[in-house]
């Protein structure tokens, strides 16, 4: 399983990686390159993955593509994209700043607003823009950040997407961008206009035409609204997944569509499981997963607990507000290191040397997975058997 997580807890090596990644994937600087070629796939298909209930499920396999083409050309399958949580921090002007100079670079500069710094900046030689449509007259990204536009823009905050979470049910007719209600409406950023929208527009320069995975930060954003259609689901269990199977205005939209140009259908596509990804917030951490310093799961559903591997050294378990954690692995100071379920079911600490300094002694479980649960407990739990082999803080009574 490859295991997304927020881009705000990415260590440097984590952030390397994927920048080496997608640099190599777009190597050669030609529209036959892997990279240049998806952004064609995107601009060529923007009536299948937009403007309609394919919305989600169009850009989860355009996700899966990228991922998978980034596992394969550096033949490493742990290589996962990261979400860029567009709603944190907000009060402190940061945005849960994906862009910085190791990583995304930053905001335009000068009156074309180029970007001039981090990995993907004109001048490294190593990210021309191939694939343009009309309106890029220019083969460097561009931004231009919505606080330097004209009106200003502001990012969606933790109410719109709470707003979206809420929405039932997936879609409503008449299956296009002026459908009342809905999740998939909602969240692509037509009632009202903002979310998924907005985002593009934020970010600006390249971002706003067809063409916009020219720019990195298009996974990131992507990567988040595919995690708000995994947590729609766990929210809403009663709730039927996609809508419509049939009845939309455009072929490719109905449940058992082929979403050109693929044979791929959206219900081909329900389940991040199934296509061997997950979120750090759906509360799981499956054998051979690891938590590298500050970073977290959070409980499914609500996401009020979580479970972090903090600098310290230690793990500790937390309820969302509180001022005291519910349980930690160690009262004393650590080395660092990672903390890996492990696959005969043991969850270990163990320090830059591969010395173990903590261990949930559950060895000899195979294929046991971490869970932390919405009532507030982290549990080891090996497939088939229905009582954990290790909980905290232990349940009383």
């Amino acid at each position: 399983m490859a295991l997304r997580k927020n881009q705000s807890s990415l260590t440097s090596t984590e952030k390397k990686q994927l920048t080496d990644a997608v640099l190599k994937l777009k190597a050669g600087g030609s529209p036959g390159n892997r990279y240049d070629e998806l952004v064609l796939i995107h601009e060529q298909n923007i009536t299948y993955g937009h403007f309609g209930p394919a919305f989600f499920a169009w850009h989860r396999e355009y996700l899966l593509l990228f991922e998978q083409a980034l596992q394969n050309i550096m033949n490493d399958q742990s290589i996962a994209l990261p979400y860029w949580d567009w709603t944190a921090n907000q009060s402190a002007n940061t945005f849960g700043w994906p862009f910085t100079a190791d990583f995304l670079g930053g905001n335009g500069q000068g009156s074309y607003w180029q970007v001039m710094d981090g990995p993907f900046a004109y001048d490294t030689g190593m990210w021309p823009l191939t694939v343009r449509t009309g309106t890029e007259p220019y083969s460097f990204l561009m931004r231009r950040f919505g606080p330097s536009q004209q009106p200003p823009l502001s990012l969606p905050t933790p109410a719109n997407v709470q707003a979206a979470l809420q929405a039932t049910p997936y879609d409503v007719p008449p299956w296009d961008i002026t459908s009342p209600s809905g999740l998939r409406n909602r969240a692509e950023g037509n009632i009202p206009f903002g979310m998924h929208n907005l985002v593009h527009m934020w970010v600006g320069g390249s971002m706003t035409p067809f063409t916009s995975p020219n720019d990195p930060v298009f996974w990131l954003h992507h990567c988040y609204v595919d995690r708000l259609w995994s947590d729609w689901q766990i929210l809403h269990p009663d709730q039927v997944a996609y809508l419509p199977r049939e009845g939309a205005p455009i072929k490719g939209h109905n449940l058992y569509d082929a979403m050109p140009p693929w044979t791929v259908r959206p219900v081909d596509v329900l389940s991040t499981w199934d296509h061997g990804y997950h979120y750090d917030t759906d509360g799981f951490l499956v054998p051979g997963e690891v938590l590298y310093p500050g970073q977290t799961i959070y409980s499914m559903g609500d996401h009020r607990y979580y479970l972090a591997y903090e600098t310290d050294g230690n793990l500790r378990l937390w309820l969302r507000g509180w001022g005291n954690y519910l349980w930690q692995s160690s009262d004393s100071k650590k080395p660092l290191g990672k903390c890996t379920m492990e696959s005969q079911g043991n969850l270990v600490i163990r320090d830059n040397n591969n010395n173990k300094i903590w261990e949930s002694k559950t060895d000899g479980h195979p294929g046991s997975y971490l869970v932390v649960r919405p009532d507030g407990h982290a549990t080891i739990n090996q497939p088939g058997v229905p009582k954990p082999i290790w909980i905290q803080p232990p349940e009383k009574g």
